[in-house]
């Protein structure tokens, strides 16, 4: 595969590594203002939200990455951190529910309000998930997206973006709050 590709890997690694480094930092600031207002945020959800964003990182970025571009049981076992047991971990941190306690009362109103929308309510229902995660693979690895991804920088960002966000609200169904 690494002949195939026209763009640099490296480069790659950091944009797909970035928003993880920066979902650390603003989790960490949100427990920091929670800790201010309410009791101390438990270090449980916080270690889960740190090691679900170290394996999502891992996934993309570094020596695993590299060798999933080689060989294909080490890209699976990349896809199964992104896609399933990152976003796990990261589901079981809690971020909504420290979200709503980090922000003024009248924003988390205005958020819970938008987390009651119908938009909302489709992207958690259980079938929609499924379809989500599985259709998804399936179209990756059935078509010629596959190959495509590692022609197009931009389209290799969006397909590990959908990876991990179907994996994430997949989890998400049960454990929003």
């Amino acid at each position: 595969m690494p002949d195939q590709q026209h763009f640099d890997i490296t480069i790659l690694s950091y944009i797909l590594a970035t928003p993880f480094f920066l979902l650390i930092i603003l989790y960490g600031i949100a427990v920091i203002k929670s800790n201010q207002s309410y009791r101390q945020w438990s270090w449980y959800h916080t270690a889960c939200w740190i090691g679900g964003n170290v394996l999502c990182i891992v996934a993309v970025a570094g020596p695993l990455a590299e060798a999933s571009h080689q060989f294909f049981s080490v890209h699976m076992v990349a896809h199964l951190l992104l896609g399933m047991i990152g976003p796990l971990f990261m589901v079981l941190a809690k971020p909504v529910t420290l979200l709503l306690r980090s922000l003024p009362v009248k924003t988390a109103r205005k958020v819970t309000t938008t987390l009651k929308t119908r938009p909302f309510h489709l992207l958690l229902n259980p079938l929609f998930t499924t379809v989500l995660n599985i259709g998804g693979l399936w179209v990756l690895y059935r078509t010629e997206l596959f190959t495509m991804m590692h022609h197009s920088m931009l389209l290799y960002i969006v397909i590990h973006a959908h990876i991990f966000l179907a994996g994430y609200f997949f989890y998400s169904i049960n454990h929003l709050y």
